[in-house]
């Protein structure tokens, strides 16, 4: 209630509940990060699973689409890196996915992959600004409950989608 106290001048009530909601969660987020830092090296990761709902208040500015779509809407996602004190801050503009993260946390704890190859690349050496990300394409399959079942492969700047079924209005 406190959170929502502080926009009672946002009309649109699923907006104010939205922006009490990020404010809520943002403080959240930094309490848990000051508590973990204190305690010695720690990595932390936050990230969103996809974009935001079409239809239900969210905003995904000049992207198109939104949630459950392959498009830019869908995938693109904020996100940020934190290791002690050791990162810059800096936007990362790399072609990623959440499945580089398991290789990502391995690296950093200096853990060795034994056996099948991880589906994901190390983003460490990117988020430190020493390399690239080691890959150039990246494939994605979203199937939702409604709606078209979507595939994309993105090679360099290009995308190429494909769609089955009923297609989004935007």
């Amino acid at each position: 209630e406190a959170y929502l106290d502080k926009y009672k001048s946002i009309a649109d009530p699923r907006r104010r509940t939205y922006a009490a909601m990020v404010e809520c969660l943002d403080t959240a987020v930094g309490d848990v990060a000051k508590a973990a830092l204190d305690r010695g090296p720690t990595l932390i990761i936050f990230v969103s699973d996809n974009g935001g709902p079409r239809g239900a208040g969210a905003d995904n500015g000049e992207l198109r689409a939104g949630k459950s779509t392959v498009f830019e809407g869908g995938i693109r996602v904020p996100a940020f890196f934190r290791f002690s004190n050791t990162l810059t801050p800096a936007e990362f503009g790399e072609l990623s996915s959440i499945a580089d993260l398991l290789p990502t946390i391995a690296e950093v704890a200096g853990v060795r992959h034994a056996g099948k190859p991880l589906d994901g690349v190390s983003l460490w050496p990117a988020l430190q600004g020493t390399a690239k990300v080691a890959r150039d394409e990246l494939f994605f399959c979203v199937q939702p409950d409604r709606g078209p079942r979507q595939q994309a492969l993105r090679k360099g700047p290009w995308k190429l989608v494909r769609m089955s079924g009923p297609q989004p209005k935007d």
